[in-house]
């Protein structure tokens, strides 16, 4: 047995035949791995799908240029522990940052007037 399905979420030749020879015209839901539907919806991003309509939003361009630096920097710091370590303890730290910045700026929208000057 391959087990293709098993590594990597695909469908091998193996199984589509077995469906043929079963006379299966569609392929059981429990083979349809969420990555590869295309109503998925990423949770970490709420950015869609390439074949969705919202792939140059603003949003969808501004995740797309930070998940190319940060793959640039993952290759360079792959290279030796030393560096590994450098950019974890980095992005350890700008998570925290940024968690601070969401946070502050979702209590600002939560409670918008107790954030701006009242004039009398």
């Amino acid at each position: 047995m391959c087990r293709h399905f098993e590594f990597q979420g695909i469908l091998c030749s193996h199984i589509i035949s077995v469906l043929a020879l079963m006379k299966i015209k569609e392929v059981p839901s429990k083979y349809v791995l969420q990555q590869w539907r295309k109503d998925l919806k990423r949770s970490h991003s709420s950015i869609a799908c390439l074949y969705d309509d919202n792939v140059n939003t603003p949003v969808a361009q501004c995740f797309d240029e930070l998940c190319k630096s940060f793959y640039e920097v993952a290759e360079m710091a792959s290279a030796s522990d030393e560096l590994f370590n450098l950019v974890m303890d980095g992005l350890r730290e700008l998570k925290v940052k940024v968690e601070t910045h969401r946070a502050i700026h979702d209590n600002q929208n939560a409670n918008p007037a107790e954030h701006q000057d009242v004039e009398m």
